[in-house]
C-alpha cells in the first residue's frame, strides 16, 4: 500500500524543498531515496520526480519554518559565557 501524500497545496517538490532547507536538489534526492526525508515519487502515480509533504519539510527546519539560521545564531551568541 502507498503511503497517503495529498498532491495539492501541502506538498513541494524537490526544488522547493531545497530552497527551503538551504540543501541542494540532489541532496533533498538523495534523502529522500534513503528515507530521511518523508515523499513519494510522482511516478507510482503516473508522473516523474517528488511529492514531499510540507508538513516534512519543516519538521526538518530548526523552528518548523524556513531555516532559523538567524534565529540559531543568536540563540548561539546569547548562551556564550561573558567575556571576563
Amino acid at each position: 500500500m502507498l503511503p497517503l501524500v495529498d498532491e495539492g497545496p501541502e506538498t513541494s517538490t524537490v526544488d522547493e524543498a531545497a530552497r527551503t532547507l538551504k540543501l541542494t536538489p540532489g541532496r533533498v534526492r538523495q534523502m529522500l531515496r534513503a528515507g530521511e526525508l518523508e515523499g513519494v515519487t510522482v511516478e507510482e502515480s503516473g508522473g516523474r520526480g517528488w511529492k514531499i509533504p510540507m508538513h516534512a519539510v519543516h519538521d526538518r527546519t530548526p523552528f518548523g519554518w524556513g531555516t532559523g539560521r538567524s534565529c540559531i545564531s543568536a540563540t548561539l551568541d546569547d548562551a556564550k559565557p561573558p567575556d571576563t
